[in-house]
């Protein structure tokens, strides 16, 4: 009897655990099930002492890894804003952006805009201001902040037209862009940042810049105070500046240029007019200026030694620069229809 009984009891607890073992994967088939249903969820949780599937490639502690860089990232943030991803476009033909941080690099791309850039404020946050001062309702200019680089550009997609007027050029003609958009943009910042401008029309005024500048202008006006390396691409256009203390290159289709306060190498050529002036010249140093149609007319201080060649084929040349050094400064100045003058300014040191 006693073995009958155990017997039973053996059977009883079988029968009991193929029941739970069958309940199960009804409710498993259920969930799998509504799993297909496109407005349904499956969570799977592993049961008490097994691992799920999708950590097995994460490293251990990659929770607290994560943590770590998102507290990193949003004090980088806090910060600095300005790496930051923001966007701005114009709201009423206005953007205004305060709280401005400190940029490696600033790109600025329109088509008609004037432009005054300053940097070297007394100010903790820098400011940028961009206003419609003509133009249609679809006119759009989008500013964007990414990694420390700053962009400010024309929405494209803006009907534009090009109106050909007279103009004395390489073709002897100039044009002139006749855009439907017409910007102002303002910007006051604590320190300059690498710089790239390109407008097809309008002025640049570029103030207390160090940082390297490359300015892209088809029609209008340059102007730059204080700065640093500077590159200038023209059209047709008028180049003036003072107290450049980095090298200068420019290439001017047509227009006139006058520079004072340089201070390193210059490399030019324009049709009009190029008078150009040092307040001192570094040792290695060069100079190599073309006048395509004006004259050239070249100021260096006292005492600097100076290698000439000085060609005018249909025009004067002067020199008082007293006597040649061949070891000196080269400078090189043409004059292809105008005259070529070259004079010392200042007292020997």
């Amino acid at each position: 009897m006693r073995s009958e009984y155990r017997l039973l009891i053996l059977w009883g607890i079988v029968a009991v655990l193929q029941g739970c073992a069958s309940s199960g994967s009804v409710r498993n088939e259920e969930v799998a099930a509504a799993g297909h249903d496109g407005d349904s969820q499956v969570i799977v949780v592993p049961a008490p002492g097994e691992e799920s599937d999708e950590e097995d490639d994460l490293p251990p502690g990659h929770e607290r890894s994560a943590a770590i860089e998102s507290e990193k990232q949003l004090k980088l943030i806090r910060e600095n804003p300005s790496s930051a991803i923001q966007h701005s476009s114009l709201t009423k033909g206005v953007i205004q952006r305060n709280g401005l941080g400190v940029f490696t690099k600033i790109n600025l791309q329109v088509e008609h805009a004037d432009v005054r850039l300053v940097a070297g404020q007394p100010v903790r946050k820098g400011k940028l201001n961009v206003a419609l001062l003509r133009g249609r309702p679809e006119c759009n200019v989008r500013v964007s902040e990414t990694d420390g680089v700053l962009d400010v550009v024309e929405a494209p997609g803006e009907a534009r037209t090009v109106q050909q007027i007279s103009g004395v050029g390489k073709s002897g003609r100039s044009s002139v862009p006749d855009a439907k958009c017409h910007f102002e943009i303002e910007m006051e910042l604590s320190e300059s940042a690498e710089l790239s401008v390109d407008l097809k029309r309008g002025s640049i005024f570029l103030e207390q810049w160090p940082r390297s500048a490359h300015l892209k202008l088809g029609w209008g006006e340059v102007a730059v105070g204080n700065a640093g390396a500077l590159v200038v691409e023209c059209g047709r256009c008028t180049l003036t500046g003072e107290e450049i203390d980095g090298p200068v290159r420019f290439q001017l289709e047509s227009g006139n240029v006058g520079l004072a306060g340089l201070s390193s190498s210059v490399e030019g050529q324009t049709l009009g007019d190029a008078v150009l002036k040092w307040k001192k010249v570094r040792p290695k140093a060069e100079v190599k200026v073309v006048s395509r149609a004006g004259d050239a007319i070249l100021f260096f201080p006292s005492g600097v030694p100076l290698s000439l060649e000085l060609q005018a084929p249909r025009g004067d040349v002067s020199s008082k620069v007293g006597k040649e050094n061949h070891q000196g400064v080269p400078v090189s100045v043409t004059a292809q229809a105008g005259n070529v003058r070259v004079y010392r300014v200042g007292k020997a040191p």
